[in-house]
């Protein structure tokens, strides 16, 4: 008859102190990590960065002369990116397709990368930002209705 080897169990309170330098030094990777990959473009002068309007149209097949026939874009997701590549970040459309960015003075490629409800998205666009000035920049996402 054999014997099952059974592993050696420590008491509680060594266990503990014996993961207590791999929690340490998770902790601190982890703070190295967001130090050193926070996104650089970020401002924190609400009045400087770009205010984005993402809409999506045409939303009706015969259009009105007079009349708006698109509407504002919840959800889409915009992509900005220093030029330099020296940093980037995304920010997402209210319900109003509003989007503001608080970013620092520099030359930006701006890009909408989702825009729910659309067949197609708008062309990049290149902008700058100008130390205390919103930026503002509109896209329009093609819906594909004729």
């Amino acid at each position: 008859m054999t014997k099952l080897a059974l592993p050696r169990l420590l008491p509680a309170h060594r266990r503990t102190w014996r993961r207590v330098p791999w929690i340490i030094g998770l902790v601190l990777a982890g703070a190295f990590w967001l130090a050193g990959c926070a996104p650089s473009i970020l401002g924190a002068d609400p009045g400087t960065g770009f205010d984005i309007l993402v809409t999506r149209g045409p939303i009706q097949p015969v259009a009105r002369e007079g009349e708006d026939n698109s509407s504002p874009v919840q959800g889409a997701l915009v992509h900005i990116a220093r030029t330099d590549a020296s940093g980037d970040t995304r920010v997402h459309t209210d319900a109003e397709g509003r989007a503001l960015a608080a970013l620092v003075p520099g030359n930006y490629r701006v890009e909408v990368r989702e825009c729910p409800g659309a067949m197609s998205l708008p062309a990049a666009a290149a902008a700058s930002v100008q130390a205390g000035r919103l930026t503002v920049l509109e896209f329009s996402c093609d819906t594909g209705i004729r």
